[in-house]
């Protein structure tokens, strides 16, 4: 058996050589041939390890020295293991970022930010070099891209909005009125230069599947994969996770579907080098309210997590999250980095493309 997977090795191996000379040549006779030798170096690697045939499983820490050694230099020229920096501070101070290969699960109640909080997340990774992957099963793909462009012009801070509890802030395009195509002559001309200039604003990109998008009824996790690779994607949004199409539950077991489905995603993000954040949702609960009628803020704990609990055990990091008018909170829960228990205290206008951290000074300021 091992002598005939060595032949087989042998005649994939000459296919694929003789498929990567055609394909670089033909590059070559267009004109592309600058990166030639990385091309090859790249499709090399592809083919050895997609022919490779091994008379034994696992790592040895005698035997494989130079495979250590080969993972080592490709984490120092940051080809494997990429840390991805948050948006939030104290979520890199915390946990260091989001690591390659490992799923990060978010949880709110309904309509409390959820898909808000992690946007800014994949905006940041966008900003940074990543090309991320959106699956939005609940909202447009218009309306995603509102807020993937009102988050980025907050960050430049293209105006200053004054709030009565945050005084003068710098802010970006008003997401409602480019929602409804009703912005102002000077914002409108404003909008469509940002738009012109969307290179200089984003280092890498953002790729969206909506729900609106024709075609987009597979929603399983080997579609997911089809366009992780497809796209090339280094960091992937899943909006949420229960609208996603089922592993088939053939246990029977209650949950097993949205288990295996948990399961398989958590391998595909290490299988695929991608950092995965999953949106799933919380309970209801009666809501707190302060003397004034206000509700309070009140993150959902681990245990109000309603449509499946496997996201929380295959996370590398959960986040709890909340929000009222004008501020949110991130509660840090388990996590195999640290972190848990830790909160973020947050200026939470995303209308206009504020979301952001508050700092220790701003927070001292505003017990006085």
């Amino acid at each position: 058996m091992f002598v005939l997977a060595q032949g087989i090795k042998a005649e994939r191996q000459e296919r694929e050589f003789v498929a990567i000379m055609n394909d670089l040549a033909r590059e070559h006779e267009k004109g592309n041939g600058k990166n030639l030798l990385e091309q090859l170096h790249k499709r090399s690697q592809e083919a050895i390890m997609g022919t490779s045939v091994r008379s034994r499983t696992g790592t040895s820490a005698k035997e494989d020295t130079a495979k250590v050694e080969t993972e080592y230099d490709r984490r120092k020229e940051g080809e494997s293991n990429r840390i991805w920096a948050s948006h939030f501070p104290s979520i890199n101070r915390e946990i260091g970022g989001y690591a390659s290969a490992n799923m990060y699960t978010w949880y709110g109640r309904s309509g409390r930010g959820k898909s808000i909080m992690v946007l800014e997340e994949i905006v940041k990774a966008a900003q940074d070099g990543a090309t991320c992957l959106v699956w939005s099963l609940e909202m447009s793909w218009y309306e995603v891209m509102v807020r993937i462009y009102v988050s980025l012009s907050g960050r430049l801070g293209l105006r200053q909005v004054t709030f009565d509890d945050a005084g003068q802030v710098a802010a970006g395009f008003d997401s409602r009125a480019i929602r409804h195509g009703d912005l102002t002559p000077e914002f409108e001309a404003e909008f469509r230069s940002f738009l012109a200039n969307i290179d200089a604003h984003l280092k890498g990109d953002i790729i969206v599947r909506a729900t609106d998008d024709e075609g987009f009824t597979d929603r399983s996790a080997a579609e997911l994969r089809k366009n992780i690779e497809e796209y090339e994607a280094d960091v992937v949004m899943i909006d949420p996770f229960y609208l996603m199409n089922y592993e088939r539950n053939e246990d029977k077991t209650p949950g097993g579907a949205a288990t295996k489905t948990s399961q398989k995603l958590r391998g595909m993000a290490g299988y695929t080098q991608t950092v995965m954040h999953v949106i799933t949702q919380a309970d209801e609960e009666t809501e707190q309210q302060n003397d004034e009628g206000e509700r309070e803020l009140s993150v959902p704990t681990r245990k109000d997590i309603m449509k499946t609990k496997a996201v929380l055990q295959d996370a590398a990091s959960v986040f709890g999250i909340d929000t009222v008018k004008g501020h949110g909170e991130i509660s840090l829960g388990k996590g195999r980095d640290g972190g848990e228990g830790v909160s973020l205290e947050l200026l939470y206008y995303p209308g206009v493309g504020v979301v952001r951290e508050i700092s220790a000074e701003e927070a001292l300021v505003k017990q006085f």
